[in-house]
């Protein structure tokens, strides 16, 4: 991988800052918007339990709140991944970019 990195263009290597750097940019995007669906869906199954609601119609509700909120979940873990991966890459840019300055 450092070989490959090194046979990189100024250009080519700024473009795949870029590109990381918006990949970090949408994993802190995902994690804020993780904990207002976080809190929504406490917030709304609280609701929907205290409504008094015909229990098939509560228990539905909260199923497809439940689906929702899992796929989010899945989301989330994978943009975890996705974010410590990119972040690993970034410490390992900067490292080998401050072992050869003579670029």
């Amino acid at each position: 991988m450092c070989e490959q990195l090194q046979s990189l263009t100024k250009e080519e290597i700024e473009k795949k800052k870029e590109r990381l750097a918006g990949t970090l940019m949408d994993a802190f995007r995902i994690a804020r918007q993780f904990s207002f669906v976080f809190v929504f869906y406490v917030i709304a199954s609280l609701i929907l339990a205290v409504m008094g609601l015909d229990a098939r119609v509560t228990n539905v509700s909260l199923v497809l709140m439940g689906i929702c909120f899992l796929y989010k979940v899945y989301e989330f873990i994978c943009n975890r991944f996705c974010f410590v991966d990119a972040y690993l890459m970034m410490l390992y840019k900067t490292a080998l970019e401050q072992d050869n300055p003579s670029d």
